[in-house]
């Protein structure tokens, strides 16, 4: 595995800590802003650990690309695998609590505390990705790659549930320990199938997503 781009502290979570340091103390909005940032943080930082078992010369990584759209609008990828074959976009969860996914009304329900709480759905957020970063790759001149999507929950506490409703969404779902396997059994599955570059052009995709990264 190479990685182009390491994945470093959130801008915002760099900030918050900063402010904090400085008055001493928080508004209670602040104190929860930084222990979101920190739990994503941290989250990143577990996925990171597992994808440094992949194969070295198989897949190339890109953390926390902020890309323009080029139509005044970015969108952001939390780490993105790179092959000759093809794409995988990883979002990454660092949450508690029970999920519950339906494709149909593309949602997600928390329940924690006895609570249930109703969220988008993220594989829709994922899909968005997927479509920004296919038309970067055509106005660059690169080909168009197969992207695959993948849910990482980085919490192995975390119950993941779904009923016939969300099975769509459940096959995109994977915690951070299993997501090396399933890279690999992707790899797998593509097997023979044509590689749309050669190791050349893959690290000048590589490279030229670092050099449009433009953060926050």
């Amino acid at each position: 595995m190479m990685t182009l781009k390491e994945r470093v502290m959130p801008i915002k979570l760099q900030q918050l800590r900063a402010l904090e340091k400085r008055l001493g103390r928080l508004s209670g909005k602040m104190k929860d802003d930084i222990a979101l940032y920190e739990a994503g943080y941290r989250g990143e930082q577990n996925l990171d650990y597992h994808l440094g078992f992949l194969g070295v010369n198989e897949f190339e990584i890109v953390h926390d690309v902020r890309i323009s759209n080029g139509r005044g609008n970015y969108f952001q990828i939390d780490t993105l695998v790179l092959t000759t074959q093809f794409f995988v976009i990883l979002e990454v969860k660092n949450m508690v609590g029970r999920f519950e996914f339906n494709d149909e009304l593309k949602q997600m329900v928390r329940i924690w505390n006895g609570e249930e709480v109703l969220m988008q759905n993220p594989l829709n957020q994922v899909r968005r990705q997927q479509t920004q970063l296919s038309d970067w790759l055509l106005d660059r001149g690169f080909p168009l790659m197969p992207i695959e999507q993948l849910i990482v929950f980085a919490n192995p506490s975390t119950i993941v549930h779904s009923t016939e409703a969300g099975r769509h969404t459940l096959s995109k779902v994977v915690y951070a320990e299993g997501v090396v396997p399933r890279l690999e059994k992707l790899k797998s599955n593509y097997g023979k199938a044509k590689s749309y570059l050669d190791n050349v052009k893959l690290r000048k995709v590589a490279e030229q997503l670092k050099a449009s990264h433009s953060p926050f």
